[in-house]
């Protein structure tokens, strides 16, 4: 098992949230997670061989993509565009 870091779709957050994944995830690949009793769309920025988190932790759902969908410049540009905008990464 992973732990998977993910950017859920909500426009009033702007931190990750730990999940658990049978496979090992590239960064910046889609994801379906539950989250508050919904099914969400996340992005994966993140993803661990071991297991730090000391809460239980739910399951990605489904994997949407089979190849990153941002490269690390685009990555790189959208950190800063959130935060000159004060924006979250998500929306």
């Amino acid at each position: 098992m992973y732990q998977v870091e993910v950017l859920v779709e909500n426009s009033r957050l702007d931190s990750s949230f730990s999940y658990l994944s049978k496979e090992d995830l590239a960064p910046y690949v889609r994801v379906k997670v539950p989250f508050n009793h919904r099914l969400l769309v996340g992005l994966v920025i993140d993803c661990k061989a071991e297991i730090t988190s000391t809460h239980q932790l739910l399951e990605v759902v489904a994997v949407l993509d089979e190849k990153p969908v941002l490269t690390v410049e685009l990555s790189e540009l959208s950190k800063w565009m959130a935060d000159y905008y004060l924006c979250s990464l998500m929306r």
